[in-house]
């Protein structure tokens, strides 16, 4: 009989083990599929940042070629105004000459609008003076 007795105490405490051990499987399968959805969403995210580099690395390209631009106007600007530029180098007497024919060319242009009859108005409107006569035309 004390065997029986024996022999029935330890399948309790097998069958206590074994809901023991069920119990704790299926708390590591719950920790494990909360893990699974959190690193898939991590997967997501990280999947999704090579777009946003590529995105944000033309942005920062293109930004970058127009500082150079302007920078490099921004050096022709000054290379000009200390007259240090290779590609103009005027003289005092060039840029003389230069003036002299600037203002020669616009004194025979506003010669010749008055000879083909432009007039430039008051409020900057240009018109010509055959306009305002009233000539006959043979009919």
């Amino acid at each position: 009989m004390q065997l029986i007795l024996s022999n029935r105490q330890s399948a309790a405490r097998s069958k206590e083990r074994k809901v023991r051990y069920t119990s704790e499987l299926e708390q590591k399968i719950q920790t494990l599929q909360t893990e699974a959805t959190s690193i898939s969403a991590q997967l997501t995210v990280l999947q999704s940042i090579p777009f946003m580099i590529q995105r944000n690395s033309t942005g920062l390209f293109a930004e970058n070629r127009e500082l150079k631009l302007r920078l490099q106007a921004m050096e022709q600007h000054s290379k000009l105004r200390e007259g240090k530029s290779s590609k103009i180098h005027l003289s005092e007497e060039a840029f003389l000459v230069c003036t002299a024919l600037n203002e020669a060319l616009r004194e025979e242009i506003q010669r010749l609008k008055q000879q083909i009859g432009e007039v430039p108005s008051a409020n900057g409107n240009r018109f010509r003076r055959a306009s305002q006569r009233h000539e006959e035309l043979p009919l």
